[in-house]
């Protein structure tokens, strides 16, 4: 029952960190496309006060660092994602080989009693 419980939670974790990055690996894709076509983000465009300038340009930076960290972002989900899912495959390995062998050693200690 516990074991259920386990591979039931693997499953749906797995099945979040999926979304999850499909989700951002779309707004990763979205992103590259619209640095295609606009540029880099020009502060000095948008005209706003200097102290105000400088906070967003400290705080978002550049375009390619925001693109960067959606990169790095979604790379650490897949990976996750891949950790969750040969976790989940080695719980049922070990699962099946532990019943296999109990029935295997059960089954061939009762033909050597009734001997």
């Amino acid at each position: 029952m516990i074991s259920y419980y386990v591979l039931r939670t693997a499953y749906v974790v797995l099945l979040i960190c999926l979304i999850i990055h499909v989700l951002l690996r779309g707004v990763w894709i979205a992103a590259i496309g619209l640095r295609y076509v606009s540029g880099d983000i020009d502060y000095a465009k948008l005209r706003y006060q200097p102290r105000f300038t400088d906070w967003l340009a400290h705080h978002i930076g550049s375009f390619d660092d925001y693109i960067e960290r959606l990169e790095r972002y979604c790379s650490i989900l897949f990976s996750v994602a891949f950790l969750i899912i040969f976790c989940f495959l080695s719980l049922v390995t070990y699962m099946l080989v532990t019943v296999v062998l109990r029935f295997v050693f059960s089954w061939g200690g009762r033909g050597r009693l009734a001997a």
